[in-house]
């Protein structure tokens, strides 16, 4: 009879236990997750490393491995200069999207009166104009669904 508390202890505890263990049984799930392509992705255009103006330069147009930024360089001259064709904007979707452009580093040679970045459509009509002498962001501009 001594033993009798302590069994029914040991014996609670057992019964507690199974019912706790019970709480924590779980089913596994499996998740599988897999990235879509942005639907607005940047190309080169018809003249991206073509010849620059002058000796053995190029027109270089660098885009993203992902197609979502891209760099461009030019050599252009102190007169005016027009680049055309050399990247496309392109609409992969469906959905007309927004998209702005953001100057981050401004142009700043002294020997500059101006410098634009001319944004057409593909009828050549000016969408909007950029200045690249100051660090700013554009207005938004619509991307027509696949465009």
């Amino acid at each position: 009879m001594k033993n009798t508390p302590l069994f029914l202890l040991v014996a609670a505890s057992l019964v507690a236990a199974a019912v706790f263990a019970s709480v924590f049984v779980y089913y596994p799930v499996s998740v599988a997750a897999t990235p879509t392509a942005p639907p607005v992705i940047f190309a080169e255009g018809s003249n991206a490393g073509g010849k620059d103006l002058y000796g053995t330069n190029t027109i270089g147009v660098t885009v993203s491995q992902a197609n979502t930024s891209l760099s461009i360089t030019v050599h252009p001259t102190y007169q005016t200069t027009y680049y055309k064709n050399i990247t496309l904007i392109k609409n992969l979707d469906s959905n007309a999207y927004y998209i702005a452009f953001r100057v981050n580093t401004a142009a700043t040679d002294t020997n500059l009166q101006s410098a634009q970045l001319i944004i057409k459509d593909s009828s050549d009509n000016i969408v909007t104009t950029i200045n690249l002498m100051t660090t700013s962001t554009s207005s938004w501009i619509q991307i027509p669904a696949n465009s």
